[in-house]
């Protein structure tokens, strides 16, 4: 029944939070670039909020609109610890191709260490297996805390690990 499955999600989400309480909270940039225009992740949206939850800092936070230009983007993201490009590899098919949109990933810390995701195919069909897309989020911020778990609603972008 419905009360079961969502008492099952919360608590799905609650352990999670268990394991990463009191944690040093490492900086995320979501976003995408469509002709020119930096669309980023606001905190009082769905995906905001789960970064919140999942105790990560959002880059993006604090600014009120949808839009940012790419260079702001770029400031904002230059430091993060993850940066996640939401479109899928349908349009971004690896990192080359990330690198045509935003040249200035190169020179962001997450790219050096190649923590470099996207959204995958599957994300926007997910929705309501929000506990595993909050695990998947604190999998990718906290690698060392959820080791076993496989991602399944973000992947790197091909040709991440390539980078040395």
């Amino acid at each position: 029944d419905v009360d079961r499955i969502m008492k099952d999600a919360q608590a799905a989400i609650d352990g999670v939070k268990d394991k990463i309480n009191g944690l040093e909270k490492p900086n995320i940039a979501i976003f995408s670039i469509y002709d020119g225009t930096c669309y980023i992740t606001l905190d009082n949206s769905w995906v905001g909020s789960m970064i919140a939850d999942m105790g990560g800092k959002n880059v993006f936070s604090g600014i009120d609109s949808k839009t940012v230009t790419v260079e702001e983007a770029y400031v904002r993201a230059r430091d993060a610890d993850v940066i996640i490009y939401t479109p899928t590899s349908q349009y971004i098919p690896d990192i080359k191709a990330f690198e045509d949109v935003f040249p200035m990933i190169k020179d962001c810390k997450a790219y050096k260490d190649d923590k470099v995701y996207q959204y995958t195919i599957e994300f926007w069909r997910g929705i309501d297996q929000s506990q595993i897309m909050a695990t998947d989020l604190a999998t990718i911020l906290y690698p060392d805390k959820l080791p076993s778990t496989k991602l399944t609603y973000f992947n790197k972008i091909a040709g991440v690990e390539k980078n040395d």
